[in-house]
């Protein structure tokens, strides 16, 4: 599952700012038929690179993995693209809070995060136990 946030960046700013595996999609462009268009973001500490979404980052890439800035990457609004894996169970859930991980539930179409102190009635009709092992918990994708 994807969501995206509300900011838009440019290309000089997802540059600068950035991490290794952020992806980011066209939102507003020039040419409609790049926007949807997605990159990621590659760095191997000293630089980054811009690569098709589909590249493993893990491994070491190819030039036919960059993405040719041309058209109107230059000029593009981006937003930034998150991705989130289902966790099984509540009792993973509990051991990653315990492993002081992100833990994240699905309310009104966005992703909020869940903590030790998250009050039951934030994620809705809880009134046992049960109710928790129905709700869908997410843990964010580190590409």
């Amino acid at each position: 599952m994807y969501t995206q946030s509300e900011s838009t960046y440019e290309l000089w700013e997802i540059y600068r700012d950035a991490k290794n595996g952020d992806v980011f999609e066209i939102v507003e462009c020039t040419v409609p038929h790049y926007q949807g268009s997605r990159i990621k973001v590659m760095t191997n500490g000293m630089y980054k690179a811009i690569v098709k979404p589909e590249t493993d980052i893990s491994k070491p890439s190819t030039e036919s993995a960059l993405v040719p800035l041309y058209g109107c990457y230059g000029t593009a609004r981006f937003r930034k693209v998150e991705e989130y894996r289902q966790i099984n169970g509540f009792n993973n859930v509990i051991t990653k809070l315990n492993g002081r991980r992100s833990v994240f539930y699905m309310r009104d179409g966005e992703y909020k995060r869940f903590t030790r102190t998250t009050s039951f009635s934030d994620l809705g009709d809880v009134e046992d136990i049960f109710d928790l092992d129905e709700i869908s918990f997410y843990e964010k994708v580190n590409n």
